[in-house]
């Protein structure tokens, strides 16, 4: 009777401390997230692939290092400006616990529709940014994991 007493009070005892042991809120993963966000960064790497189910010519993979000719710039007001590539695109940004939501608005070309995007955050600190982005619809499917490096203006 004694050693069920004892066992009975060991389980409450770790049950207590495995409750009281929470991970951090959603609201406060977000707000590090929005100030480890701001900045610029530079892509490094690109790891992913697009499969068109219309033109299975147009199927690609790639896995590669980047040195990346732009930036990609969060701005503390919500607005972004991403000038990778030689193309400039600026918008809004939010952001979710790791649910990155872009409203773009492609410059080079006034009349061309802007997009959203939702990119998920891997991975997060003051130097290292990983962005996992997914698109899907009838006529293709397309993948890209990214990794951006912090860097000055």
């Amino acid at each position: 009777m004694k050693s069920k007493f004892l066992y009975l009070i060991g389980i409450m005892l770790i049950s207590g401390l495995l409750v009281s042991c929470d991970k951090d809120s959603e609201n406060e993963k977000s707000g590090d997230f929005k100030k480890l966000l701001i900045g610029y960064w530079a892509e490094t790497h690109s790891q992913g692939y697009y499969h068109s189910f219309t033109n299975p010519g147009n199927n690609e993979e790639w896995d590669k290092d980047i040195s990346a000719d732009g930036t990609l710039c969060f701005k503390e007001d919500g607005t972004f400006e991403d000038t990778m590539y030689g193309a400039i695109a600026r918008g809004n940004w939010t952001l979710n616990g790791n649910q990155l939501s872009l409203t773009i608005t492609w410059c080079e070309d006034p009349e061309s529709i802007g997009g959203n995007d939702s990119p998920v955050i891997l991975e997060l600190n003051e130097s290292k940014l990983v962005l996992e982005f997914h698109s899907k619809n009838e006529n293709y499917e397309e993948y890209d994991k990214s990794t951006f490096i912090k860097v000055n203006p």
